[in-house]
């Protein structure tokens, strides 16, 4: 599993960065995180992912931290939580949450991500793509 997560920050990286440079990356990042935190109120309106450089940055930023933090979070709890067979991710963002949840699981299962943003849903695909 350790080369399929490195495989997905490689295309992550290289998908996010190629019409991006990492200085503008960095300056969404601080932008979205202002966002989450002083203006949550534009939230609802979809401020998070509002321009290339804040869905970059939440992919490359965000994405990573959900995986490995869900991914750890299902495996101390064990059985059940390892022994799903679905897993319905609402609201699924780039798909990192359930594809840590489905890669912390005993077999394969299946995986359905639900999102209002074109974008995140097609991110969400890569991510399952990639991480197989």
């Amino acid at each position: 599993m350790t080369d399929r997560i490195a495989a997905w920050m490689a295309a992550l990286e290289a998908r996010q960065l190629a019409d991006l440079t990492f200085p503008e990356v960095s300056r969404a990042l601080r932008a979205l995180s202002s966002a989450y935190v002083e203006r949550r109120a534009k939230l609802g309106e979809g401020a998070a992912l509002s321009g290339a450089g804040k869905r970059a940055a939440f992919a490359l930023f965000y994405g990573p931290l959900h995986f490995l933090l869900m991914r750890h979070i299902v495996s101390t709890l064990g059985p059940p939580f390892t022994s799903v067979t679905q897993i319905l991710d609402l609201g699924c963002g780039t798909g990192a949450a359930g594809a840590g949840w489905a890669t912390a699981c005993e077999g394969s299962p299946r995986l359905v991500g639900v999102d209002r943003s074109e974008w995140a849903v097609r991110e969400a695909r890569c991510t399952c793509d990639d991480l197989g």
